[in-house]
């Protein structure tokens, strides 16, 4: 059986509308939505938000300017260091969506008018189960 999904969602506080549409279709399909303010203080910022961000099946990173200007940007650094699947939302940086992978899926939202949030939310949701799928589960026995 497959477990439910967690779905991290590295967000700056600017572009937080971007992100509530996001977390409302998930949650809506009872997905388990994490953003930096769920990380439990326990030892330092760093390690905490590591931890969380390891524990996620799925990392979704909606990036801009305000996004790059956080210092220290650890759910950057951590995004690209961690082998989760990752999707990056891009709002003000223009990029080519062909050369997305397996694991790093592109989206470009710079121009507001033509942001595809189905084929978005279906690849949350695709990545999500193909994370949590137990290969066990194939088998008959």
């Amino acid at each position: 059986m497959t477990r439910q999904a967690s779905i991290y969602v590295a967000v700056a506080a600017a572009d937080l509308s971007i992100a509530d549409v996001i977390l409302a279709h998930l949650q809506h399909y009872n997905y388990h939505c994490v953003d930096c303010m769920d990380v439990p203080h326990l030892l330092d910022s760093a390690t905490d938000l590591y931890g969380t961000m390891s524990e996620c099946d799925v990392i979704v990173l909606v990036d801009s300017f305000a996004f790059r200007q956080k210092k220290p940007n650890y759910e950057l650094q951590f995004a690209q260091e961690l082998a989760k699947p990752l999707i990056v939302i891009s709002l003000n940086q223009k990029i080519d969506e062909s050369q997305s992978t397996w694991h790093v899926r592109l989206f470009d939202f710079t121009n507001p008018r033509h942001r595809d949030w189905k084929q978005v939310l279906n690849t949350i949701v695709i990545l999500a189960k193909e994370a949590t799928h137990n290969p066990d589960d194939d088998f008959l026995f």
